[in-house]
This record gives structure tokens, sequence and C-alpha cells, in this order.
């Protein structure tokens, strides 16, 4: 059987609106005027693509797919809550919050929150501290 040429998986899908090409470094160009950042997996996504056009949100809300839940693609995830600094995080999903993968993504999306942030103070410090050899 051979493979479609070209074509790979891809963990996260970047939103498609703003700033394009979306940069794949670890951090981005930041869009600071995003309001939501939209987590989702599976076929949700092209309802809310679908709503967030009719609505004529595409400046206001930032969909994400992620598209591997495990292992979870933290540095991916880390990457879009950098992208989007003023940006409320959301996880949405078709099932019941006792189904589907909401207790699975709330953890990881909040240590992504946590990881990106402190990032950002250790940045802020290695840039302040005296360098180690003189």
């Amino acid at each position: 059987m051979q493979g479609i040429v070209g074509v790979r998986f891809k963990r996260l899908i970047m939103d498609d609106t703003g700033l394009m090409p979306k940069s794949r470094a670890p951090r981005p160009e930041q869009e600071p005027g995003y309001k939501r950042v939209v987590f989702c997996t599976g076929k949700v996504f092209y309802e809310l693509h679908a709503e967030r056009e009719r609505q004529g949100k595409q400046n206001d809300i930032a969909i994400v797919r992620i598209e591997q839940l495990v292992p979870f693609p933290f540095d991916l995830v880390c990457r879009e809550i950098y992208r989007y600094p003023n940006a409320e995080l959301l996880w949405c999903q078709e099932e019941p919050m006792n189904m589907g993968a909401y207790f699975h993504m709330q953890v990881r999306l909040c240590i992504g929150a946590q990881d990106t942030m402190i990032w950002e103070l250790a940045q802020s410090v290695l840039i302040e501290a005296a360098p180690l050899y003189s």
C-alpha cells in the first residue's frame, strides 16, 4: 500500500485567520486582538468554523484543533496559548462534560497556560540577570 506523497499527520492544526502564514516557532508573533481561543478536536471544528463565519468573528475568536490527545502535544498547545496572550481559553466538545475529552483537556490546558507564564517569567529573569561568565 502506498501513502499519499506530501501528506503527514499534524498533532495540532492552527487557526486559519489572523497573521498569515502562521509561525511554527516556539514563541511566535503574538496576536493580542483575539478575545477567545477555542480548542477542539474532530468534526465539531467545522460547526464552530461555520458559526464564527456566520457571526463575522474571525478577528475575535481563534479555533485550534488538537488532533492528538495522547501523548498530549504540550509544546504546540503552549505555542498557541502564547500566540493569543489576551484570549480566554476554552475547550469545546459535542459530548456531555462527563464524556469525551473534557477532564483530560481541562488539566492539560491549565498546565499549558501555567507553563507559558512560567516560561515568560523565566525569560524576563534571564534577560535581567548578569552573565554567568565574565
